[in-house]
Formats: C-alpha cells, structure tokens, sequence
C-alpha cells in the first residue's frame, strides 16, 4: 500500500505498456509502431475508424488487464456539445 492509501501496482510490464504508448505514437504517429518490442499493448485501431481508445487498468487479482475499447456515444455526445461551445466559454 502506498502513502496516500492506494494499494501498490508494481507492474513494469504494464508500466512500459501505458509510457510507451504515449511514446510511440510520439515518435512515430502510431502506437502500434513499437519502439520496445516486448511492449505488451495490442493493436490499437486509428481513432477516427471506430472512437477506438485504449483501457489500461488491473485485474482484482492484480493482473494487468490492457485492452481496447469503444468509447461510449454518450460521452462523444458531450465532448461534441463542449467543442461546439468553446468559442463561447472563454477557456
């Protein structure tokens, strides 16, 4: 357990997954172009094909558990009332 009352995930593998992720897309505008490759995460679909994003999370057995999922059309429904407004909430 960690100081602030988190239980600990000490999981490199899962580490190097969700950093590298960010990284090969980065360096190479698509994260399924491993820089590492014993990089754990699957296939992850272009974004604009089919809202695809990727879930990093953990089993209750304290496996990592890394998979893609849809993004839900509600939530894309208000990220798109949110975009259309913007021009108009000064932020």
């Amino acid at each position: 357990q960690t100081a602030t009352g988190r239980p600990a995930f000490n999981n490199t593998a899962f580490d190097n997954s969700f950093s590298e992720s960010f990284l090969d897309f980065a360096m190479f505008l698509d994260p399924n172009h491993k820089s590492d490759p014993s990089n754990i995460t699957p296939q992850w679909d272009v974004w604009a094909d089919n809202s695809v994003e990727m879930l990093f999370n953990r089993t209750v057995s304290g496996e990592s558990a890394i998979e893609p999922t849809k993004t839900s059309e509600s939530l894309l429904q208000r990220c798109s009332f949110w975009e259309g407004v913007s021009a108009l909430s000064g932020q």
